[in-house]
């Protein structure tokens, strides 16, 4: 009497199966959930870097309502207290910050909206840009200043830098 103890190679193959069908649908969730974790990791970041970087400032030029700005920008305000790898001025903004421009025909700096259609950082002929700083960590700050209503600032972050998907409200703020 013969007594076999193993599995067939039917039993074998149906197990892979399951697991694979498995696997097939809960990795795509899963990878989804660390995206958006390292996204909210790099939002945090950017946030406290900036953050410091105000407060810093603040402490040294006093209340940001008080900066006589003019020829002088926020990011030359703010620049000393942020490991900045890069300068890039007006003149070398796209190969610096290499992101689309005319998008709708308004010659503006553009991204990806969360739905993937074209939108603007700065708004349709609103904004003139400034210039951009790339920091040690990747991440690149983009000031814009609107002339049209009194010189008002706008500070646009991406914090992942030049690597995708460059979309407004996920990985630029």
């Amino acid at each position: 009497m013969q007594n076999n103890k193993g599995f067939t190679l039917a039993e074998i193959l149906i197990t892979l199966i399951i697991i694979g069908i498995v696997a097939v649908l809960s990795v795509p969730t899963l990878m989804r959930k660390y995206e958006d974790h390292v996204q909210v990791t790099a939002f945090k970041t950017a946030y406290s870097i900036l953050s410091q970087a105000f407060k810093m400032a603040i402490y040294e030029n006093g209340p940001i309502d008080t900066w006589e700005l003019g020829e002088t920008t926020i990011k030359d305000k703010i620049k000393p207290y942020l490991k900045v790898a890069h300068d890039c001025p007006e003149s070398k903004k796209f190969p610096c910050v290499n992101y689309g421009h005319d998008c709708n025909g308004t010659g503006h700096i553009y991204f990806k909206s969360l739905t993937g259609k074209c939108a603007t950082a700065n708004g349709p002929n609103t904004h003139n840009y400034h210039n951009a700083m790339v920091l040690e960590n990747g991440m690149i700050i983009v000031h814009l200043t609107r002339l049209s209503t009194g010189y008002e600032r706008t500070v646009v972050v991406d914090t992942n830098g030049k690597k995708g998907p460059n979309r407004l409200g996920y990985d630029v703020f």
